[in-house]
Formats: structure tokens, sequence, C-alpha cells
């Protein structure tokens, strides 16, 4: 199991790189009156054939020739599975691929969030010529990040990946979702302590 959400979804949006998409959206929820949290990754690359979807979610199946086996999404599925949740994944090949994970947020095995800003920012970073959108979704506080919108500000897609403005960009993100988490964070330690 990766130790945080994060990961996962990074993860994730580098297989979607990979498979040559130009567009990615990440949603990214967690909902406490339903006691539930996780992801959605969506992208528009080359996909799979049916054939290769059936065969994903094992350990020692890849597409990739630079090693033999694939373990982001296997581990995620456990993890998902673990934690009271659900894992799926669809694929139309050269129009949409959705990854979905939904965990049990009050469920102790539950990984934290981790760095979502730092996540942002590594996947902005490999993804200089695609649109990047996170969309993060705490509680019905909504915050979205499009790299669109980063480019039409800055006005020049090259100077948004020098890692001067990679920086603040990051620092701009933590500072619109890290109340958010932490909040999370201190009801995670407030759970943990009273089943100790």
């Amino acid at each position: 199991m990766m130790q945080e959400l994060a990961m996962h979804i990074l993860d994730i949006v580098h297989n979607s790189i990979r498979a040559e998409a130009n567009s990615i959206t990440v949603n990214v929820y967690c909902k406490k009156d339903e006691d539930i949290c996780g992801f959605t990754v969506i992208d528009n690359g080359i996909g799979m054939r049916a054939d290769v979807l059936d065969k994903v979610l094992d350990p020692f199946f890849t597409t990739r020739t630079t090693r033999k086996f694939g373990l982001g999404l296997p581990l995620l599925k456990m993890t998902c599975t673990m934690c009271d949740g659900e894992f799926s994944i669809t694929s139309t090949p050269w129009q949409k691929t959705e990854v979905i994970a939904k965990m049990k947020r009050s469920h102790l095995d539950t990984p934290p969030w981790g760095d979502l800003a730092q996540t942002w920012m590594e996947c902005f970073h490999a993804f200089p010529s695609g649109r990047l959108i996170f969309n993060f979704d705490f509680d019905d506080h909504k915050v979205v990040i499009d790299s669109d919108e980063i480019i039409n500000a800055i006005g020049d897609r090259e100077l948004c990946h020098d890692s001067s403005v990679l920086i603040q960009l990051r620092g701009y993100v933590a500072d619109q979702i890290t109340p958010y988490l932490r909040e999370e964070s201190y009801e995670i330690i407030e759970r943990f302590t009273a089943h100790s």
C-alpha cells in the first residue's frame, strides 16, 4: 500500500501522460457527512482495449518495456477494498479513461492525502503541453486549479515551468487547500487517539 493518496494520484497522472493524453482532470474530494473520500482521474489518451483493461489489475502485467510489473493500480484497488471503499477503471480508446477510487473516510487504514500541492506541481511540470485540471472539494469548499488559466494569467507557457515560478504556484495551491487538509488531519488524529 502506498502511504499517501497523493502518491496514487501522481502515479495515475503519469500513466495518463504516457498514454498521450492532452487533457487530464483530477477530482479530489472528501465528504464528512457521507463518510467518504477519494479521487477520480479522467484523461483522453490512447486508452485501453478490453483485453488490456481485463489485465490491468494484475501486478505482473504492464505494457511498459522498462519494467516487468505494474503495481500502481493493483495497490490502489487493494487500498480501496481494505478501507471499505470502491475502485473502478473504465476506458474507451482515444476518448476517455477514468479511474475512480473511493474510501471510507473514517476507516483507520485510509491513508492520509499527503502533499497535494506538491503532487499538483509535479503533475503540472510533467505535463507542459496539455491541459491539467485539479478540482478539490472538501466538504463543499471547492477549489479549481486549471493549467490553461494559469498559463493565460502568466502569459508564457515556458515561464510557467521555470523552477522559481513552479515553487510560487505550489505555494498558491497550498494556500488554497491546506486549511481544509489540516482540518482533515486533526480529525484523523482525534479518531486514532480515541481508538488507542
